[in-house]
């Protein structure tokens, strides 16, 4: 095993980068345990990425009012300690981590990334469309559409890959973002019909959905770092949290909006009125068989059945 340590500066308080690096190592499947401040987990081998596995350690310690400084130890076979790094880093919000400094190799992870980048031959990178961009021009326009405006796409392809396998015949997407419910990271999602959490993981798959006339209200919250969506049902609730603080309020207000007008729609539907019933096919002479018939077994005294006789005639 190698060790390669690296620090990083972010620019939050040591809670909030805590809560923060654990969703992202959640996302990537990195299985973060350990106390507050103090992340442990483990990147699984990949012969895909051709790298071992590895085991992470990060310490979180505040520096100056607002920010704070995480200390990395990374221990693997081979050299891809930066590739692992540079995939943490490039979960966080844009321009939230900068290095602080390093040792050994591989610690540079955002910097290391960017020289990639940029020592890569422009006209190649120009010629060469990526995976993502292959993979979103294969996306119903639908899908496509609400996929380009979730911020943080890392960890969620295979969701959004998975996502038509869900759908209705004619059932279409408004919305998405990622979060974390019950432990699963995953995509929710709000149709015309109702809202889907989709977790599609390298072994496990986990699928729920909410039909929007079985929800009762919906309220999205909005922390420093993430937000987190609220949907209450006759039965049960459910939290997505995690939630890119810019799309919570917009997702929220989306699967409110398709709430309301399925309630409207079944509170105005204008009510079916029965058939009117048919008057029975009885007639004058069948009445007065039936006043008869009371006479002769003395319910109706002659008097009686002449009176009702003369006022059926007289009609």
């Amino acid at each position: 095993m190698v060790e390669r340590i690296a620090a990083w500066k972010v620019n939050l308080p040591k809670d909030d980068a805590d809560a923060l690096l654990r969703s992202v190592m959640v996302v990537l499947d990195l299985d973060p345990t350990g106390p507050p401040c103090s992340i442990d987990g483990v990147s699984k081998r990949s012969l895909r990425r051709n790298r071992w596995a590895a085991q992470l350690h990060a310490d979180i310690s505040p520096a100056g009012p607002s920010g704070s400084t995480v200390a990395w130890l990374v221990e693997m076979a081979g050299d891809k300690h930066d590739v692992i790094l540079a995939e943490i880093a490039n979960a966080f919000p844009p321009g939230s981590v900068a290095v602080a400094g390093d040792s050994a190799a591989g610690g540079a992870p955002k910097a290391a990334h960017d020289e990639r980048l940029q020592d890569a031959d422009p006209a190649q990178k120009e010629s060469e469309p990526s995976a993502s961009a292959s993979t979103d021009a294969q996306m119903r326009p639908d899908i496509a559409a609400a996929w380009a405006l979730v911020n943080n796409k890392t960890g969620r392809k295979r969701d959004v890959k998975k996502l038509p396998e869900y759908l209705h015949g004619g059932e279409t997407v408004l919305a998405m973002t990622g979060g974390i419910t019950g432990g699963k990271a995953g995509l929710l999602v709000a149709t015309d019909r109702r809202a889907l959490f989709v977790a599609e993981g390298v072994i496990n798959h986990s699928f729920e959905d909410f039909p929007y006339d079985r929800i009762n209200t919906v309220t999205s919250t909005r922390g420093m770092v993430f937000g987190s969506i609220l949907i209450n049902t006759a039965g049960a609730a459910r939290v997505v949290e995690q939630v890119a603080k810019g799309e919570a309020e917009k997702v929220a207000a989306i699967l409110r909006e398709r709430v309301e007008a399925v309630t409207r729609e079944r509170y105005t539907q204008p009510a079916v009125s029965p058939p009117p019933t048919a008057a029975p096919a009885h007639g004058i002479a069948g009445e007065l068989r039936d006043l008869a018939t009371l006479r002769d077994e003395g319910v109706l005294t002659d008097e009686e059945f002449a009176a009702e006789k003369a006022r059926l005639l007289g009609r």
